[in-house]
């Protein structure tokens, strides 16, 4: 005999969603980023803003994270890694030496990729600020510092590359980029060229700022006036070299003497891939490498000893930076502070290799 069994379905009262970052920042009128910044006790919010924030976490019982709160206790093992631009070979040297250094502590790498971009950098570190890393590490930053410093995660340890002190709390591990543009300025000026022009770099960086206020103070010391349109300031890329050099050099195939004062004799490039874009450029306007136009290049990629000509340029230990920036985080995460007594501050000094882009100037006769 089967007996029938009357089931009722009764509704169930809905569990009571926990609030989110979201429904705070929603409530408050501001972003996720500036909730978290009133959480972790930040200087930068305005009291009206805080006081705002506080109100909307009361409001909905926001709890927030413990892990998020509480990263010396409870660690990640993971490190936020913002690069400049991961296709240029030499921020791709340094990720390696990040990459093979940190697998050796133990910790894991969250790599963002800027595009040299000052916006999607600053969007970049806002995010940072929800995610859970025990460390950040900064790549040759584009932002001004105005903007840089306040969206910083200074709660965690944070090394900067190429890229001199914020702060007392922030490491910083880089070459000496004011030695790297003498160098190549000197070895310019012993060549005889007084009309050399500076070109490619984002204007906000404070690599391009130091290279250029570099490249300004050794023209003044040796007696060279620059004129202002041979500064030319470009994407740091192949294409930005190339474009950069065409509003410098004349068109057509060839050059006649009586022009050769309205171009320079002598290219500094910010980096190697826009040295190679004013190489092509010169080719293509006509101009033999170096015997009409010397070319020097920064950073020293593989691609430089390769090119024909070969490319005089300056060096720097990329893998070395991130190796040492490494080193660096590491032992903020075993002291859990800034180590006394040693140094948070590492300076390497570039090499100038020289190489056959570069030639004594050819003065036309008169």
């Amino acid at each position: 005999m089967t007996k029938k069994i009357n089931a009722t379905h009764e509704k169930l009262p809905a569990a009571e969603e926990a609030a989110t970052i979201d429904d705070v920042a929603q409530m408050a009128g501001v972003s996720p980023a500036t909730v978290s910044r009133v959480i972790n006790n930040r200087p930068v919010v305005s009291e009206t803003t805080r006081r705002r924030v506080l109100e909307a976490i009361a409001h909905l019982n926001y709890q927030p994270s413990a892990l998020g709160r509480n990263l010396a206790i409870r660690r990640t093992g993971t490190l936020g890694l913002i690069i400049a631009d991961i296709t240029n070979p030499f921020y791709a040297e340094i990720v390696r030496g990040i990459e093979e250094t940190a697998f050796t502590h133990g910790l894991n790498i969250l790599l963002y990729d800027t595009l040299e971009d000052a916006e999607r950098e600053a969007q970049i570190l806002s995010l940072l600020e929800e995610r859970q890393t025990d460390g950040l590490i900064i790549c040759a930053s584009c932002l001004p510092e105005q903007r840089l410093l306040p969206l910083m995660q200074v709660s965690i340890p944070t090394v900067l590359i190429n890229h001199l002190p914020l702060s007392t709390s922030i490491g910083t591990v880089e070459t000496d980029q004011e030695a790297g543009i003498r160098a190549a300025m000197q070895h310019l000026v012993d060549l005889g060229h007084r009309q050399i022009a500076y070109i490619g770099g984002i204007t906000t960086a404070q690599v391009y700022q130091r290279r250029l206020a570099t490249f300004r103070a050794t023209c003044a010391e040796a007696g060279i006036s620059i004129p202002e349109n041979y500064i030319v300031p470009a994407r740091p890329t192949l294409d930005g070299g190339r474009e950069a050099t065409r509003h410098l050099l004349p068109t057509g195939s060839k050059v006649a003497p009586p022009e050769r004062a309205s171009y320079p004799t002598a290219i500094l490039a910010y980096n190697d891939l826009v040295a190679i874009g004013a190489i092509i450029a010169a080719q293509e306007a006509g101009l033999t490498v170096p015997e009409q136009l010397s070319i020097v290049g920064y950073d020293n990629i593989p691609l430089a000893a390769l090119l024909h000509p070969s490319l005089t340029t300056v060096q720097q230990p990329a893998r070395i930076l991130g190796e040492q920036a490494i080193h660096l985080i590491a032992t903020y995460l075993q002291l859990q502070k800034l180590p006394e007594g040693r140094p948070t501050f590492m300076r390497f000094t570039p090499t100038l290799i020289v190489r056959a882009s570069t030639a004594p100037v050819v003065l036309s006769s008169s």
